[in-house]
């Protein structure tokens, strides 16, 4: 019995399935290069796709997506938890000024493993002033829960983020469905502050846009225009009442 060695050897012809191989590849080849050369033209430019008219998206959905973080970590406390308004704590270490009183259980508290579990994200300074967060319990959201212009019955548990940048504020309105004027976002109508939450809740002012226009009404999430004007805050609400 023979075996014909010639046959595991080319003859020098390239055959057809070899030139379409040869092709294929050459083909890959300038589609890599090409996107080597634009991926390095990206970063060259210091990412600037992302600095114009993406990046202010992007940063607005950080500050949406953690509010809502920070809302479903309170329904937790007083679904599973069995945690009462006034029992709620936003205790966290470098946060100051959330003492709460009387003392808190950990198991009422956002920050703590035994209670919601969430960690504090403090705000990075893309957002705009990058102050920490606020949580209030003296501020009525129109159209959000009970209307009213006193009492503690009517107060919302918010969250709130000063000095957020013009272009995430329009961003975070956009996403949220928050209708503006000329690009503008809604300014208060009158002055809102935002006392620290250590327990109590009294009505202080009512979170809605100059009269008449009805811009934020019945909207839990959004960004607002101070009445003093020139400076945005965020607004996330965490329990309506």
């Amino acid at each position: 019995m023979s075996f014909d060695f010639s046959s595991c050897f080319s003859s020098g012809k390239p055959s057809s399935s070899q030139g379409s191989a040869l092709f294929l590849i050459l083909i890959a080849v300038v589609l890599f290069a090409a996107l080597s050369y634009t991926v390095a033209g990206m970063m060259r430019s210091g990412g600037s796709e992302q600095s114009g008219t993406q990046k202010p998206g992007l940063l607005a959905d950080e500050i949406l997506t953690y509010g809502q973080q920070l809302r479903q970590g309170v329904q937790s406390l007083k679904i599973s938890n069995g945690c009462q308004d006034a029992q709620i704590s936003f205790e966290a270490t470098g946060l100051a000024g959330y003492a709460h009183n009387p003392v808190a259980s950990t198991r009422c508290s956002v920050f703590h493993q035994d209670g919601a579990g969430l960690g504090y994200n403090k705000p990075v300074a893309e957002f705009g002033s990058g102050s920490d967060w606020i949580f209030t319990g003296q501020l009525n959201v129109l159209g959000v829960g009970t209307d009213c212009a006193s009492g503690e019955s009517c107060t919302e548990l918010l969250a709130i983020l000063e000095g957020v940048n013009l272009n995430v504020c329009r961003e975070i309105n956009r996403k949220t469905g928050i209708v503006m004027t000329a690009d503008a976002p809604p300014a208060q109508d009158g002055v809102v502050s935002f006392p620290k939450y250590t327990g109590t809740q009294t009505y202080s002012a009512t979170i809605t846009d100059q009269a008449g226009t009805d811009q934020l009404r019945g909207f839990a999430a959004g960004c607002t225009e101070t009445s003093a004007g020139g400076s945005y805050f965020f607004y996330q609400t965490l329990v309506s009442r």
